[in-house]
């Protein structure tokens, strides 16, 4: 199946679950991802001057730029938005900037539980449309947030954390949680993360195990 075939099945999926295409420009003003930096988790951003001498970016990511034309627009209902658009990244192996087209949705408003079985009933249709033989990765960051705060570290090494957890690096994050003097009990469910697969009655009862603050409690109910 190639590239312009997988993109037309994805927005037809996309349309018929009520998503408008929206449509951006490759260039960004370079404030708005100096400004979020954090976010972007990169100082890896291709900028030139243009011509009446302001900073300009070619994008690296797709959400910052949504959010601000929907911002402009000045929309206070919910939007249901899907696009079509170039990004542009280091790749780490040639260590080059490198042009990617990506595909995919953004909800910009106020998010309910059928919001979310929505995406998740849409990533489902979408996957099967490519391949049937499929795995979903569902995760909430929420709700390791909440248990990594009880950490007690500070923010650039909490973010570390939930990096070598979203990377699946099993051997540096149990190292980082040994180097920082992590409660065996606290380490072990926070290293628990990487592993939680399966079934998702499975998974729940999993995760009830390691609920162990209100914070992680409310948003494992949300």
């Amino acid at each position: 199946m190639n590239e312009n075939t997988i993109v037309s099945k994805l927005t037809k999926i996309y349309e018929e679950y009520g998503y408008k295409k929206i449509k951006l420009s490759k260039f960004e003003d370079y404030n708005l991802y100096n400004n979020y930096k954090d976010f972007l988790q990169t100082e890896h951003i291709l900028t030139f001057m243009n011509l009446n001498g302001n900073l300009q970016s070619l994008r690296p990511d797709v959400t910052l730029s949504i959010v601000k034309k929907v911002l402009k627009d000045n929309d206070k209902y919910t939007k249901k938005l899907y696009y079509i658009e170039d990004i542009y990244k280091i790749d780490e192996v040639s260590n080059e900037y490198e042009e990617i087209q990506q595909v995919g949705v953004e909800i910009i408003g106020t998010l309910t539980k059928y919001s979310n079985l929505e995406i998740i009933s849409m990533a489902i249709d979408s996957l099967k449309s490519i391949n049937k033989e499929y795995i979903l990765e569902i995760s909430s960051i929420d709700f390791m947030s909440a248990l990594i705060d009880e950490l007690n570290l500070d923010e650039d090494k909490k973010l570390e954390i939930l990096k070598l957890i979203y990377n699946k690096n099993k051997h540096d994050l149990e190292k980082t949680l040994i180097s920082n003097n992590i409660d065996d009990k606290l380490k072990s469910y926070i290293i628990s993360l990487i592993d939680m697969s399966g079934n998702y009655k499975e998974v729940l009862e999993k995760i009830e195990n390691i609920i162990i603050n209100e914070k992680c409690s409310r948003h494992m109910m949300n």
